[in-house]
């Protein structure tokens, strides 16, 4: 599995006229040799050359199996990184790098071998993970079971006096017990009544009263794959003014995952659900990108925005997500994760919308 994986990004370098690669995102590495590591501050790398070298960079102190079917250059801390680097690479060749290569080590690497041949490169990896496979697909729906499950049951937890903070630790610990493996990131983003006026609001004391809106985006992993939902739940009577924005949203979310197809820029796909916010009269209001590509981490390389001139692909996984947020009023949010099919995309969410 590793080994074909990185056979597609090394076909992907010769495309893109890129000699050799240097990725350093953690996660890039765990998908193309199965190795999970948190460096900190050391270095860890896997480099690859179009003709197939694979090779990990390792601190002696990381564990590293050895069935990845990539070499391993290992260092050990009081020795220079940079000249273990130097010594791999060809100063006379193309060199990727991925925008996550710390300066600590970009920088003296740079001055000392003076390379003129350094590209930031996402295309060659973040293409291949964009696209994702069978056993893939299957572990973002089983993920996306998981939130989805919780959201139909959120509306037990909301009773009046709960804090933002005390349902957020309910959330996860729903999570867990229908399954889930971790969060897709830290906390679950819970804002209730003019926090919600806030896109990412951070969860605090504040407590649940007649009348709020609840905004929720939750996420999960399963088998280290993620799943991303948002739900906007009303908390007892809520204003005309409110519903029809819930409404207005709910709109621009359907609209937008009915145009997907491939072959449709994300630009042009932000653009249809921006159209249907901008023509309620709410446009100033939707503050943020239609969604971002979704994978084994929670955001991943293609955003679904309106100077994304990319065109989408089948077997793309990504999120749309439209809201209006006014402040010291409040928000509403809904999203949905979809997989591009060859026709269309399957909406892998299926928890309500309904007010």
């Amino acid at each position: 599995m590793y080994d074909e994986r990185r056979k597609r990004v090394q076909k992907r370098m010769n495309e893109s006229g890129i000699d050799q690669l240097l990725i350093t995102n953690i996660m890039s590495i765990y998908y193309l040799s199965g190795e999970i590591v948190q460096p900190f501050e050391r270095f860890w790398g896997l480099f690859l050359s179009k003709t197939g070298d694979s090779i990990l960079i390792a601190n002696r102190l990381f564990h590293i199996t050895e069935n990845h079917g990539c070499s391993i250059l290992w260092y050990e801390d009081g020795q220079n990184v940079i000249k273990v680097l130097e010594n791999l690479v060809n100063e006379n060749a193309i060199l990727g790098i991925n925008q996550e290569l710390s300066a600590k080590f970009l920088l003296p690497l740079i001055g000392k071998t003076e390379y003129q041949n350094i590209k930031i490169d996402t295309f060659c990896v973040d293409k291949v993970r964009a696209i994702k496979t069978d056993e893939e697909i299957r572990n973002m729906r089983e993920a996306a079971k998981i939130v989805d499950k919780c959201a139909e049951k959120m509306p037990e937890f909301l009773q009046e006096g709960i804090s933002e903070q005390e349902l957020g630790d309910k959330i996860i610990h729903m999570l867990k017990d229908l399954g889930a493996d971790q969060n897709s990131w830290g906390s679950p983003l819970i804002a209730f009544g003019k926090n919600s006026g806030d896109p990412h609001h951070c969860p605090d004391s504040t407590c649940l009263k007649k009348g709020d809106i609840v905004l929720a985006d939750i996420g999960c992993k399963k088998n280290s794959y993620c799943a991303d939902l948002t739900r906007t739940y009303f908390y007892g009577d809520v204003s005309k003014k409110q519903r029809e924005i819930y409404r207005i949203v709910k709109k621009a979310n359907e609209r937008a995952e009915a145009a997907v197809r491939p072959g449709i820029t994300f630009g042009e796909l932000d653009e249809i659900a921006r159209s249907v916010i901008r023509e309620a009269g709410y446009e100033k209001y939707f503050n943020h990108r239609l969604g971002h590509s979704i994978g084994l981490e929670g955001h991943e390389g293609e955003e679904v925005s309106g100077n994304n001139k990319n065109r989408i692909e089948a077997g793309m996984t990504f999120s749309i997500e439209p809201g209006i947020y006014i402040p010291e009023e409040g928000g509403v949010r809904v999203e949905d994760v979809i997989l591009v099919t060859n026709t269309g995309c399957d909406v892998l969410n299926r928890a309500r919308k309904e007010e």
